[in-house]
């Protein structure tokens, strides 16, 4: 397993297969996966986020901000964070969670 964290800026982080792990702290950063790549792929992210890879499966909203958290074509599994998150789920068998156990926030949910 690979983990990349991206710096304070704007960055494009890519890796070539295996389950990957990614942290995203910043609006303009974009987390870009083989297309093909093997493995299963998280994102966790602590502003508004979209998987917009092809080959990204889950995404973790981190923090108490309110966020947004978008899905891809792929059977995702989203999970809010304690703020007011709206998750969608766009295409795929998606699995949303407006929040982790511990910690029950309000979420709106969309699968599409």
């Amino acid at each position: 397993m690979e983990q990349a964290r991206t710096p304070t800026t704007s960055t494009t982080s890519a890796t070539k297969s295996g389950s990957d792990t990614y942290y995203v702290d910043d609006v303009g950063d974009k987390v870009v996966e083989a297309t093909g790549a093997v493995g299963t792929d998280l994102v966790y992210a602590s502003v508004s986020y979209g998987l917009s890879g092809a080959d990204l499966e889950n995404l973790i909203l981190t923090g108490t901000g309110n966020l947004n958290g978008t899905g891809n074509g792929l059977a995702n599994v989203i999970t809010g964070n304690a703020g007011a998150n709206v998750l969608n789920g766009l295409v795929g068998a998606d699995t949303m969670s407006p929040a982790p156990a511990t910690s029950m926030g309000p979420a709106t949910a969309s699968p599409t």
